[in-house]
């Protein structure tokens, strides 16, 4: 299993592209700069199969139409986030752009259901508290978590549908459940593991659980 991340946009968004040993491959939030994310695809001669969204805020987003056009690959976010994805002031999306393009989702998962590419598979884990459909995919000792948790610290939860509470149970509860050698892929920022969080994230300082 092969992790590649391309930070794309302004402000810095990881997009994670996961494949397996067949070249199979899956797209996680294709925030900006499309052209780069195809020239990567291009150049390690992957097949997209899916698009998968952890969360539908404009940074993690922007370039989902076009990389569907062109990979004819199926795009996937949770249901609880089809509000926020579709409006412009939810997603941010007002803010950047009246011409900023809506993404097309296919498929809209739930909390315990199997994505599958290839020989790859992640579990979708609901993480409500960045934005109340916000995901994270679990699979092959890896977490893609969105902007739930980063090094050493925790997504906002002053954006639209975002709660505090609900941000810190889903890191110390269902995040910190998994085996300490979980390495974590952020949508922002250097990848970490769930034993260094729990060591060192301050989510503590914010929690009141």
């Amino acid at each position: 299993m092969v992790v590649k991340t391309i930070i794309t946009g302004n402000i810095e968004e990881n997009c994670h592209l996961f494949w397996d040993e067949n070249k199979h491959c899956m797209v996680i939030d294709p925030g900006d700069d499309c052209s780069r994310i195809l020239k990567e695809i291009s150049e390690q001669h992957l097949f997209v199969g899916k698009i998968i969204l952890t969360h539908g805020h404009y940074d993690h987003v922007g370039a989902v139409n076009e990389l569907k056009k062109a990979t004819g690959a199926a795009v996937i976010a949770h249901e609880e986030e089809k509000e926020l994805i579709v409006n412009p002031e939810l997603s941010l999306s007002r803010y950047i752009s009246p011409d900023f393009s809506i993404p097309e989702v296919d498929f809209y998962v739930k909390e315990g259901d199997v994505i599958s590419v290839g020989s790859l598979s992640l579990t979708v884990m609901h993480t409500p508290g960045h934005t109340q459909g916000g995901m994270c995919l679990y699979g092959h000792g890896i977490l893609f978590s969105g902007d739930t948790v980063f090094y050493g610290t925790l997504g906002r939860w002053d954006f639209p549908t975002g709660d505090l509470s609900k941000l810190t149970h889903s890191i110390i509860q269902r995040i910190f459940s998994l085996p300490d050698d979980t390495i974590i892929h952020s949508g922002h920022g250097p990848a970490t593991t769930v034993g260094a969080e729990k060591q060192h994230n301050e989510v503590f300082r914010w929690s009141s659980i």
